[in-house]
This record gives structure tokens, sequence and C-alpha cells, in this order.
């Protein structure tokens, strides 16, 4: 079990990868999402291989959040 998915099984909120992959992008390159737009709209709309690319590091950002998470919860 990825530490991702051990952090999943600990605790209830989830984080929505796509979301926070539009957040990303929104704070990187100064963008504001339409209202109304759909995650995934807001991410086929970006120039090719930017959502597949904010989508790789939304995603790696997500599994170091579990393994710090994972690490915090192991005893010394």
């Amino acid at each position: 079990m990825s530490a991702l998915e051990k952090a999943k099984a600990k605790y209830i909120v989830e984080i929505s990868e796509g979301e926070l992959a539009i957040r990303m992008a929104e704070a990187a390159i100064g963008i504001k999402r339409p209202p109304g737009k759909s995650v995934q709209e807001c991410l086929d709309s970006f120039p090719a291989d930017w959502g597949e690319a904010f989508g790789r590091a939304a995603k790696a950002a997500m599994n170091y959040w579990a393994q710090c998470i994972d690490g915090a919860n192991q005893r010394s």
C-alpha cells in the first residue's frame, strides 16, 4: 500500500487531484478559473500538455503530503 493510500485510509478528508492542479496553475501562472467551469473543462482548456503537467505536479504534492502524514504517525 502506497503512502497516499495509507493516508486516505487513516483520514476522511478527500483532496481532488484535479482541483489541486487547477489551483497550482492559478498560482503558478496567474490565471483565474472562469466562474461555472468544471475542473475538467479548465484542464481541457489549457495549452497542450499543461493539464497533464499540472496533474502530475498535483499528484506529486499529494504523495509528498501523504508521506509526511505517514511519517508523523510513526513512532520513533
